[in-house]
């Protein structure tokens, strides 16, 4: 059963440095081991980290979350860190699915800003109510309403 897109804890099981067979191109084959505590757990899925010179950096960004200390790349070390790995699906010329890690990113990791603390939170919800009250500018608009909308 092909393990379904999402976001898992995992761990490197193994690595290899490659070179694809159609264009000759140089990637790092990172195999990886979904975490104990997670759907799927122990199920093996691969990430073609490439080695291109559009690629490199954020390749060397995923070696490193993944411990390397950024010294040599033909000694990565154990490459031991927990990290979230980001599966999404390919579809072959048959439209059969396969797995394969998009991205790799920090355990917990946040993005697109920092969270909301509390007092912030509670500040937005009167905002809202009072919104949505008529109190402060006309009520939600409706559903694909509008060339007004701010974003």
């Amino acid at each position: 059963m092909i393990i379904p897109e999402g976001t898992y804890k995992a761990r490197r099981k193994r690595h290899d440095f490659m070179v694809s067979p159609k264009k000759g191109t140089e990637y790092i084959s990172i195999v990886f081991r979904i975490s104990p505590d997670q759907p799927h757990a122990g199920d093996l899925v691969e990430r073609q980290a490439w080695l291109t010179d559009a690629a490199m950096d954020r390749t060397l960004a995923d070696l490193k979350l993944l411990g390397w200390d950024g010294v040599d790349i033909e000694e990565l070390g154990p490459l031991d860190n927990e990290v979230d790995i980001v599966i999404k699906h390919d579809y072959d010329d048959n439209d059969r699915p396969t797995a394969r890690v998009a991205f790799i990113n920090e355990v917990g990791a946040v993005f697109g800003g920092r969270l909301m603390e509390k007092g912030q939170l509670r500040k937005l919800a009167e905002r809202v109510k009072s919104r949505q009250s008529g109190g402060g500018g006309g009520g939600i608009p409706k559903a694909g309403g509008g060339k007004d909308i701010p974003f």
